[in-house]
């Protein structure tokens, strides 16, 4: 640092002895070399002492190469200027290392899924961080699935076990709304909802349709329908869909599945196996099939993936087996909730 202060200086001198400011004058001699720099004004003399004010003689006195106390203490500034930036900025990049650390730590524990959180299930009940009451009970009030419920009410944690209500998908199923879903019959015989699962790669929207550390719930086998049994359009009320133009995993949605704020399960979100399937889409991205992690089924069920059999046919599955069926085929529903 010492070295380096000397080199400041020297650099500061040597301007002081050659460079012509706005209020100097430079003089040379008849072979153009400089000889002295002189103040022309009492302004240039304020700020620098050492070049002399230009006389009304011919006389002028020449300027001092030898650094002032000024000058000398304007390097002094200069240096504590520069360490107090130096730091500053280490101080910075300390107190911002150790925040993210404290943080990494902090979310890590805030975000413990409460599907994962063995003594809140063994426990019965809960209050989430943001302050929700949920109790984790049998779906349908007496044995089978348990699901985190909304205490004395409707609303369900998301199936990923955040610290969220479960949203309502957007009507055609592609992503997820901002109105909180509800199952009026939850904790009773009647609730719709059966079971969760977490496949490989779940289906949110069509930016993000092969997602990791997903979950989903889905619903009993719903009454038999063909794809367009309430329409052939993606309109609320009417929702539904028959010949397809390009092929792809998720396509569209039914009122079945819409009308309850869910959709339409994938069939790499299903039970098949990867061995067995035939005719998927080849140009629409590759997931990992979920197989034993998937959505269950006993019977022929309807997915919205289409299948390479004809623009008429969609993907179905029984178990570890997928079919290609003609959309105007009835084949039980069964619909899924990220």
């Amino acid at each position: 640092m010492k070295n380096f202060n000397h080199m400041i200086l020297a650099l500061i001198l040597s301007l002081s002895i050659f460079a012509c400011g706005p209020d100097e004058e430079e003089r040379v001699d008849e072979n153009g070399n400089p000889l002295e720099v002189v103040c022309l004004t009492e302004d240039c003399q304020e700020t620098q002492p050492d070049t002399l004010i230009k006389s009304t003689t011919t006389a002028v006195i020449p300027r001092t190469t030898t650094a002032s106390p000024s000058a000398i203490t304007v390097v002094e500034e200069e240096e504590e200027e520069v360490v107090e930036e130096v730091v500053e900025e280490v101080v910075e990049e300390v107190v911002e290392e150790v925040v993210e650390e404290v943080v990494e730590e902090v979310v890590e524990e805030v975000h413990t899924p409460l599907y994962g959180d063995t003594d809140a299930m063994t426990s019965g009940t809960a209050t989430t961080l943001t302050g929700k009451e949920v109790e984790y009970v049998f779906a349908n009030g007496t044995d089978g699935f348990k699901i985190w419920a909304e205490v004395g009410g409707s609303r369900v944690i998301r199936a990923d076990g955040a610290d969220e209500w479960a949203k309502d998908l957007n009507f055609d199923g592609r992503g997820r709304s901002e109105v909180d879903f509800e199952d009026p019959d939850l904790v009773s015989a009647n609730t719709f909802i059966e079971g969760r699962v977490c496949p490989d790669n779940v289906y949110l929207d069509d930016d993000n349709k092969f997602t990791e550390n997903a979950c989903l719930y889905y619903t009993k086998n719903l009454p038999a329908w063909s794809l367009n049994t309430a329409g052939d359009d993606q309109t609320p009320g009417s929702m539904g869909f028959c010949t397809w133009t390009t092929e792809a995993w998720y396509t569209a949605n039914t009122e079945a599945c819409s009308s309850k704020g869910m959709r339409l399960p994938t069939l790499y979100e299903t039970s098949v196996l990867e061995v067995n399937v035939t005719n998927t889409p080849t140009t629409d991205g590759t997931p990992i099939f979920a197989e034993e992690n998937g959505v269950p089924s006993a019977l022929n069920t309807w997915t919205s993936t289409t299948s390479s059999n004809g623009i008429h046919t969609y993907q179905s599955w029984i178990g570890p087996d997928n079919f290609g069926t003609d959309w105007y085929v009835s084949l039980y529903t069964r619909c899924v909730l990220p």
